[in-house]
């Protein structure tokens, strides 16, 4: 199992609800594809360089998730084509574990 960083903007135009229910799919979804999740940071809204999907600003989630090195693709393959609510995502591969934590959601 390796760790990995998992950086999502979602769309800028989302309720505050809309976007829990995103990160409850996306976290549903790692699960599901045997991805523990051990960090869940909400950065919150955040302006982009430049336009992408009709939006200078996107909502920011990171998750610290451990899995297999066969997993990734399929993760960014699902961020890609299968959920309109993500603008961009990145997956980082690091070396060192991620304390188990949990951000208070963002009313």
């Amino acid at each position: 199992m390796r760790f990995y960083k998992v950086v999502m903007g979602l769309r800028h135009d989302m309720s505050s609800h809309d976007i829990e229910n995103t990160i409850f799919s996306v976290k549903s979804m790692m699960e599901k594809k045997d991805c523990k999740i051990m960090q869940l940071e909400r950065w919150g809204m955040r302006d982009l360089k430049y336009k992408v999907k009709n939006g200078t600003s996107a909502y920011f989630v990171i998750f610290g998730i451990e899995c297999e090195g066969s997993r990734v693709r399929e993760l960014t393959h699902y961020f890609s084509v299968h959920h309109e609510n993500v603008v961009r995502s990145m997956v980082l591969s690091t070396r060192y574990s991620f304390p188990v934590t949990e951000e208070p959601a963002v009313v």
